[in-house]
């Protein structure tokens, strides 16, 4: 969901009405990016969403519950120090309609007046705490001159508003924009819009294409698609919308806007009351079908990584079946070379005999050697190479027909994939692909392509201690434990330096490690998340919508001495939101 400035002065037009003026009662960060603040106003709570994600940034009312850390981070805590009870006394645009900056004013206490800058600009977004006189207290990200050069926010340096990219642009809200219009050649719509973002700032695609589409005048001059587009900007300065949630054809996702839409079908449109209500309303029903559209693209890239991985053990098998059928040919090799013993040379390369096995009475045979072996060990050679060609021919022809049909069920769920349309059935697939077909892509008690036995050991015994096992689709083993004791004997006894080992972020959790079998790059994400769903099913945040969780290498993981069972520090940790797994 783009968040333009058409979007920020409607959402701002209704937060005037319903929370000014306003007591905050309670903050919270429920994610690194996003702000809650629990506003008092008018009889009634409400609460503010403030989200600088670089894919949805946006401000406004959310009814929709959130789980929160039971540590709270720096920047929430800061908030909580200047703005908790404070009295929220405005909000407004402080550098014009145009910018996507809001600025809120808060009465803290003893009287003192801090602003919190809201800045809805896609992966530039922040939120910004500053004192009355612009001096900035702190920011949810702190930009030093090592990120940008052009501008810091960082603590005690004076707050200084986004800098426009091009100057040379107009303001499209400002009253005299329309003055001495540039020239311009405006025969399509495209190149109407293309005009518009090109000459005047503060307008996104849409809104450009919008005015566009209202100039009813024919053929397009720079001055009637400028009348249609102050004509648009108009909504925003009088605060006259009429909010609507659409779908774009081919999209998945849902949109809202402040006013009905010429460039999305009128059937694809629905009116709302309330603009904050429809956009929370799109917000949480993307976060739902986003959730889908990862987990759906993980385990097709798992299934498909799979695939790829079977075709090359059936080239593999081929491979080997291939030097299998070469058996009685060794066999002869070596007999050939014990009849003429004598006559070969030490250090020859290469020895030329009669064929006994060619239908020819006067054929030859030339047989490759090592020179560095003896003539009675290189017929050793070749007897060593018949018999494992000899054993290994059938194992190989039943490890490539395994192969066939591990390929066909792949393809299988594939398919299956490619047409699910929610998570249950996504998770359900993963079951039905069995943990047989991932053990033997995973080959951990598979033949290899020359047909020797994979010698990777089995999982140790748990010795009685209550620690679940899972398979990901493509075959990761993941190991969750049960309670305190199990946590412990899993990560000090079981895991591996190189395993990933997962624990919910800042709550008390079970520990789980996905065994990558040394390889920890090549862990997927379908297994990464599973695993994680596991670790925030077991963990206090398991009614929660999303619960962060933690990992890393187990290698980075410490119990300190005399520490409880299950009690561990870690770092170099990356953390990941998921929904909490339903069942096993």
């Amino acid at each position: 969901m783009n968040f333009d400035s058409m979007m920020l002065a409607a959402v701002t037009n209704e937060l005037q009405d319903e929370i000014i003026p306003g007591r905050v009662d309670r903050i919270t960060q429920p994610a690194a990016l996003e702000i809650v603040l629990q506003i008092y106003a008018k009889g009634r709570k409400s609460a503010l969403l403030i989200s600088c994600d670089a894919m949805s940034a946006r401000v406004h009312l959310t009814r929709a519950p959130r789980a929160n850390p039971p540590a709270a981070p720096g920047f929430c805590m800061l908030l909580r120090k200047y703005l908790n009870g404070a009295w929220l006394e405005g909000i407004e645009h402080p550098f014009g309609l145009g910018e996507r900056v809001l600025r809120m004013t808060f009465l803290g206490h003893e009287g003192m007046r801090c602003l919190l800058y809201v800045e809805i600009m896609g992966k530039h977004s922040n939120v910004v705490l500053t004192t009355k006189e612009n001096i900035i207290l702190g920011a949810i990200k702190t930009i030093t001159t090592q990120i940008s050069r052009f501008r810091e926010v960082r603590p005690g340096i004076k707050y200084f508003g986004p800098p426009r990219m091009r100057s040379v642009k107009r303001d499209a809200f400002a009253g005299d924009a329309g003055i001495n219009l540039p020239a311009a050649d405006l025969n399509t719509v495209d190149n109407a819009q293309e005009w518009l973002l090109a000459n005047f700032a503060g307008l996104s695609p849409l809104m450009a294409r919008e005015a566009a589409l209202r100039t009813k005048e024919a053929p397009l001059t720079a001055e009637s698609v400028w009348f249609s587009l102050n004509d648009l900007l108009n909504c925003a300065r009088l605060g006259e919308y009429s909010p609507v949630q659409y779908d774009e054809p081919g999209s998945v996702e849902r949109n809202a806007y402040p006013i009905p839409l010429l460039s999305i079908p009128r059937e694809r449109q629905m009116r709302w009351t309330r603009f904050n209500t429809a956009v929370d309303d799109a917000a949480e029903k993307n976060a739902i079908s986003g959730s889908f559209a990862r987990e759906r693209a993980a385990i097709l890239a798992a299934l498909r990584r799979a695939h790829k991985t079977s075709e090359r053990e059936i080239i593999d098998a081929d491979e080997g079946i291939a030097n299998a059928q070469r058996a009685d040919e060794y066999k002869q090799n070596a007999d050939l070379i014990l009849a003429r013993i004598q006559e070969i040379p030490a250090g020859a390369s290469q020895a030329t005999v009669d064929d006994y096995f060619a239908s020819e009475p006067s054929a030859t045979r030339t047989i490759p050697l090592d020179p560095k072996l003896s003539a009675s060990d290189n017929a050793k050679r070749y007897y060593a190479k018949y018999k494992k060609a000899r054993d290994s021919y059938d194992r190989l022809t039943q490890r490539r027909e395994e192969l066939l049909s591990i390929g066909r069920t792949i393809v299988w769920g594939i398919e299956i994939a490619e047409k699910s349309e929610s998570v249950q059935e996504l998770r359900s697939l993963s079951q039905e692909m069995g943990a047989e077909v991932a053990r033997r892509l995973r080959q951990q008690s598979g033949l290899q392509a020359d047909g020797a036995v994979d010698k990777t050991p089995e999982a140790p015994a748990f010795a009685g201690y209550k620690i679940r096992r899972y398979r990901s689709v493509d075959g990761w083993e993941i190991l969750v434990g049960e309670n305190a004791t199990s946590n412990d004997y899993l990560t000090t006894k079981i895991a591996k330096s190189n395993d990933i080992w997962l624990h919910a972020r800042a709550i008390p959790s079970a520990h789980a490690i996905i065994r990558s079998q040394n390889r920890p790059a090549t862990v997927s994400s379908a297994a990464l998340r599973l695993a994680a769903e596991h670790v925030a099913r077991r963990s206090d945040a398991k009614h929660a919508r999303l619960t962060p969780v933690d990992y890393t290498l187990k290698k980075y993981v410490r119990k300190p001495r005399g520490a409880a069972p299950g009690a561990v520090t870690y770092s170099h940790e990356k953390t990941l939101d998921v929904e909490p797994a339903e069942d096993d």
